[in-house]
């Protein structure tokens, strides 16, 4: 709703974020019109002062009346209801009053740039045969998920899922998770009979997360080749895994509010999986392929916070760089004291998301225009806003206007639906953060977040202007387009286009390159679709960018990303299923409980940093697993470190480094630095041989394609020979070898490892 009331001199001076003070003042203008709303809980997360105890603080807001839902490291989440939220803010040992922000999958970007590029079929990374992530937890914050996917199961068909918590789901049948010692929201499955009952357990939300973790931690199904005729698998077949969503419910988001509900979820995410590492006793990798650019790219958001406490938690996290590394996405400029900025959005079918941000004390001002494509010119703009009136609205373009409405509200809702009939979600309004030093900063921030999908005939286009009372800057990004070029109108670059959670130099960051352009879809044809917009060997010109505004350079490294070949969830509908690009469709029973008939499970492509973020998660847990073997825990920093060491640069990566990172990942040669073996042992290559494959069976290494009287040299892990023999049979005898890892030369093709 439309707030109208000023912000006082002492209510500047409150430690509330920008969105937080919007929600207060919506929160006395439902007590005012006597609104349901005022009643209903919200949802905030403190972050507390440098020493503060979270016990201490905890126990002063619980006596406030506010309930203490989480904490990890300098975050505490909390529920309450608009009455005592200043008073909660004022407590002791309490800094920041904010919201995390809800992210999005990068699986594509609906803009041409991401047509094609390559699939994982074996032509990327080799696996090593000597680890299988076994040992190691992977998780993901996703959704879509098939959690009866055969990808998901081991070669007995046992479930490799062990457990799935959805924070967000509070009216699902499973049971309470107990996260702080106490029940948690949402809902927790850990049982086989529980997570394969799709009665209770389904996930019909697209399939993003199936396609993910297929490539994370899928197992090999008879059945599902790639394009070479080599089975489809994921990077850690052996791996633990968990799941967890921050998706919510219409129950959660009429309990606590659509945002609030997201933030309490997403808090919840990070909690559950890093005690669920500890409970077990094993390393976790998250893979989150999820991002988004509401914070100032410094580090400093809530939701790139909760990133740095998990990581701090002693985890591992992989986080996709984001997907709009074409895009025009982003402006910094000066703006003078009552200079506009105008800013068009270059919105698409999937719409908008604009967050911009000003470091000021004073107010700025906002317009919202409408510009017609047609006519090459703006047809409408709003009377102004102020963020000296600190208001967020939510308005639905397609539906009348509610009669609690101001009349402003009206009549921007009477205005901007002859133009557009999806909704319209608005912030602006002032409040305190943090600088990447830790000092405080007051500034504004404006969030315009739209739906388009019905779109009026298509060709209008949100304008913003921004007219700040005092000289400032201006720090803005649009999420799934850009800012346009046009006459008066400040055209964007994409040269920081990262996604803000990737941005506390703590997670490891993933972009995303082309590996092949060779895609089949046989729900239309088996014929190879081929596509030449990209450059095999070079960066996705969709993967993101940058040196963020803390000076981190993002991403650390790239892996394949653009039409890899994964798992697809069988769940969603019939039409959903129709727009993906299948590769592979087979028929099975017995997957999951209740089934009465053969249930088609499917595998195809998709493209994005969302794909090349679980190919490194995945192979960091066969690294994570080959450390154990020297007694080492791996941190976030080492597996900077190892990435460094061991990632291949070519001309492709020479091209672009500041795109690629450390270059290209290479499972193996970072598997060799982690053993100390790179340097180590004189004349042992840091290659696999192409086109030959090994598996260890019935006491002997089988050597596919090796020709028989290649020599052949066991290391250990120690440097030493301890046997020297030749293939024979396309074999060698294992007979009398220890158990441990050995480093494997085959004459002068390459090396491997084997894990007895």
């Amino acid at each position: 709703m439309m707030a109208c009331c000023a912000l006082t001199c002492a209510e500047a001076q409150t430690n509330l974020s920008p969105e937080v003070n919007a929600y207060l003042n919506s929160y006395r203008q439902a007590v005012k019109t006597r609104s349901a709303d005022a009643a209903k809980q919200t949802i905030v997360t403190l972050r507390l002062k440098p020493g503060a105890q979270p016990a201490d603080v905890a126990s002063r807001v619980e006596a406030l009346g506010a309930e203490v839902k989480v904490t990890l490291g300098n975050q505490m989440t909390v529920a309450l209801t608009g009455d005592i939220l200043e008073k909660v803010a004022a407590t002791e040992g309490v800094d920041i009053v904010e919201r995390l922000s809800k992210p999005t999958p990068r699986t594509d970007n609906s803009r041409a740039a991401t047509k094609t590029d390559l699939i994982l079929s074996g032509t990327g990374e080799k696996l090593p045969q000597a680890y299988t992530g076994e040992g190691v937890i992977i998780a993901l914050i996703d959704d879509g998920y098939d959690f009866t996917h055969p990808a998901f199961k081991d070669a007995d068909g046992k479930l490799r899922i062990k457990s799935v918590y959805l924070p967000g789901q509070i009216l699902k049948a499973g049971k309470k998770a107990v996260i702080d010692g106490k029940e948690a929201e949402g809902s927790l499955f850990d049982t086989p009979e529980e997570i394969l009952d799709t009665l209770k357990l389904m996930d019909d939300n697209g399939t993003h997360g199936t396609h993910c973790l297929s490539i994370a931690a899928g197992s090999e199904v008879k059945g599902a080749e790639g394009l070479t005729g080599k089975p489809l698998g994921g990077m850690a077949p052996r791996a633990d895994i968990i799941l967890t969503s921050a998706i919510t419910n219409k129950a959660m988001r009429e309990k606590y509010g659509n945002d609030a509900a997201v933030s309490l979820a997403q808090s919840l995410t990070f909690k559950w999986i890093s005690d669920y590492g500890k409970v077990q006793n094993k390393p976790v990798v998250l893979s989150w392929s999820e991002n988004g650019h509401n914070g100032f790219h410094d580090g400093t958001s809530a939701s790139a916070q909760a990133v740095r406490n998990f990581c701090k938690e002693g985890n591992i996290a992989i986080i996709c760089a984001s997907n709009e590394g074409g895009d025009s996405l982003h402006v910094h400029k000066k703006l003078g004291a009552g200079e506009t900025l105008k800013l068009m959005i270059n919105s698409t079918e999937r719409g908008a998301k604009s967050f911009s941000f000003f470091p000021t004390t004073k107010p700025v001002g906002m317009r919202i225009g409408v510009y017609d494509t047609a006519e090459n010119k703006e047809v409408y703009l709003s009377e102004a806003m102020s963020s000296s009136d600190k208001f967020g609205f939510y308005i639905d373009l397609s539906d009348s206007p509610e009669s609690d409405m101001s009349a402003a509200l009206k009549k921007l809702h009477e205005d901007l639906s002859k133009y557009f009939a999806g909704t319209l979600d608005v912030v602006l309004a002032a409040g305190k953060g943090k600088d990447p030093k830790g000092n405080d900063r007051q500034y504004v921030e404006a969030i315009l977040i739209t739906n388009q999908k019905a779109m009026k005939a298509n060709k209008y286009k949100f304008v913003i202007h921004f007219t700040p009372e005092e000289a400032t800057e201006v720090f803005s990004w649009v999420d799934n387009s850009g800012y346009d070029k046009a006459e008066g109108y400040t055209e964007g670059t994409a040269s920081i286009s990262m996604g803000d959670h990737s941005t506390t130099g703590e997670a490891v960051t993933v972009g995303a390159w082309a590996a092949s352009n060779r895609v089949v879809n046989i729900q239309t044809s088996n014929e190879i679709l081929t596509d030449n917009d990209f450059t095999l060997g070079e960066i996705a010109n969709f993967s993101s960018y940058g040196t963020d505004y803390a000076g981190h350079k993002i991403p650390d490294v790239a892996a394949p990303g653009v039409w890899v070949n994964a798992a697809i969830n069988s769940m969603i509908s019939t039409e959903d299923m129709k727009a993906q690009l299948i590769s592979n469709s087979i028929s099975l029973g017995n997957q999951f409980v209740g089934q009465d008939a053969d249930w088609i499970y499917t595998w195809g492509f998709a493209c994005g940093t969302s794909m090349a973020t679980p190919t490194v998660a995945g192979i960091v847990a066969l690294w994570v697993q080959a450390a154990k073997d020297k007694g080492k825990t791996l941190t976030n920093a080492d597996i900077k470190d190892i990435i460094q060491h061991s990632s291949d640069t070519d001309e492709g990566t020479d091209k672009a480094p500041h795109r690629f990172g450390a270059g290209k990942i290479n499972a193996y040669k970072g598997l060799l630095y982690v053993l100390d073996l790179s340097t180590g042992i004189e004349g042992l290559s840091l290659q696999q041989p192409e086109n030959i494959s090994f598996r260890v069976e019935n006491g002997h290494l089988i050597a596919e394609g090796a020709e028989d009287g290649t020599a052949v040299t066991f290391y250990s892990l120690s440097g030493t020979i301890v046997r020297q023999t030749t293939v024979q049979a396309g074999n060698v005898s294992l007979d009398g070898l220890q158990k441990g890892v050995y480093a494997v030369q085959l004459g002068k093709l390459g090396s491997t490892l084997i894990r007895l």
